[in-house]
């Protein structure tokens, strides 16, 4: 808090009449007072009264308090640049793989964690900026890594081995309650929390901006109503999201030569998991959805030697007759193939039996972010019903 406060008269014993008489009647919030974005939406929540009514306006209470806690999440700027740039060094570089991501909408994280306002967001609890906790990128990669890449390499799958290796290993579902045991790890690859590029902060549009959400039929959804109608009211309710660029690094614990390949891979995973399902809340919606930056888009593709997945996406369709070739071994065994735009793939049944290098043609029976599964003859068109 600034000093330059005036002394609150004696009057005002309580917490928040002195917040009142020092933060908000004698600044009006232009900057002077405003020190961590999160104190101000958890603490500093003043709950406004209309001249001569005797009913409290907590909307304009709300929107007020979310509009100094952007500002003073903005004037953290020097501060948090300095932080970041310390971060980014401190990262080990032989075995990480740094890569900048860029908001395809907004995002928000933590929209639903327990907050004075019913509507959250998750920022850094030092310098109150908007972050991803790597708890939550390491979720979501992992999950993505099961659901859609272990649809046909079983070693992607919970409990496979490309899986324990990058996110570790899991109690048994009918345990309730976590027992350390030598068995089980937290897999070799760090996930880092994502920090939002210190630049997004002094720009219009990135980094904090105001957000609403409009419920239109709140009665139904708390059963006081039996079914919604047209003539429900509908209740905006602001909050805080971000838009912009984050940096998201991925590390391995092995300084081995291969450490920053298993890096690459973790990152390729991810990286395809931010594009397809998005982060955070509201991803139904469009929401979280993070792209690679253009200017920094990986290029390098992970050592064959640990499985790695194309950066880039298929090409192909189901059904389209291709040309694949022998280029190696999955860790299953399974024969690797991969079609002409790079993307690998394998066979679902019986292979064709080539040597390494050579060509054969063969129809895409079905098709993932970074995998396709092939077969002789062209798939069944699918019967209507």
């Amino acid at each position: 808090m600034s000093s330059g406060h005036k002394k609150p008269p004696a009057e005002l014993v309580s917490c928040r009449g002195a917040i009142e008489h020092t933060l908000w009647s004698d600044t009006k919030w232009k900057g002077e007072s405003a020190a961590h974005g999160g104190l101000i939406l958890a603490r500093y929540l003043l709950m406004q009264r209309a001249p001569g009514a005797s009913s409290e306006r907590p909307a304009e209470a709300r929107r007020e308090s979310q509009r100094a806690s952007i500002q003073a999440i903005r004037a953290a700027g020097d501060l948090y640049r300095l932080a970041f740039d310390r971060w980014k060094a401190a990262l080990p570089q032989e075995s990480t793989c740094l890569q900048c991501f860029q908001s395809n909408g907004r995002l928000i994280v933590g929209l639903g964690s327990e907050n004075v306002l019913e509507t959250g967001i998750t920022l850094h609890h030092t310098y109150g900026v908007p972050v991803i906790p790597g708890s939550a990128l390491k979720g979501l990669a992992s999950h993505y890594c099961h659901s859609v890449l272990g649809r046909t390499d079983d070693d992607y799958k919970i409990m496979g081995k490309i899986h324990k290796l990058l996110f570790g290993t899991l109690p048994a579902p009918q345990k309730q309650i976590f027992v350390p045991h030598e068995k089980y790890d937290t897999g070799h690859i760090i996930f880092n929390d994502g920090w939002l590029d210190p630049d997004c902060l002094g720009k219009v549009n990135q980094g904090p901006v105001p957000d609403v959400i409009t419920p239109h039929h709140g009665d139904y959804y708390s059963g006081k109503q039996p079914e919604p109608t047209d003539f429900d009211e509908p209740n905006p309710v602001t909050f805080v999201s971000v838009s912009g660029r984050f940096y998201i690094a991925v590390s391995c614990d092995n300084s081995g030569p291969e450490a920053k390949a298993w890096a690459e891979l973790a990152m390729g995973i991810l990286a395809a998991a931010l594009e397809d399902w998005g982060i955070g809340g509201k991803t139904s919606s469009g929401y979280g959805r993070l792209v690679p930056c253009k200017k920094e888009a990986a290029t390098s593709a992970p050592s064959a030697q640990v499985a790695a997945m194309p950066a880039d996406k298929p090409r192909f369709k189901l059904g389209d007759k291709v040309k694949v070739k022998l280029v190696g071994t999955f860790k299953s065994g399974k024969p690797k193939f991969e079609a002409e735009d790079g993307i690998p793939g394998q066979f679902l049944e019986q292979a064709p039996s080539v040597q390494p290098g050579d060509t054969v043609e063969a129809y895409v029976s079905n098709v993932t972010p970074r995998l396709y599964t092939f077969a002789l003859k062209p798939p069944e068109p699918k019967r209507s019903k």
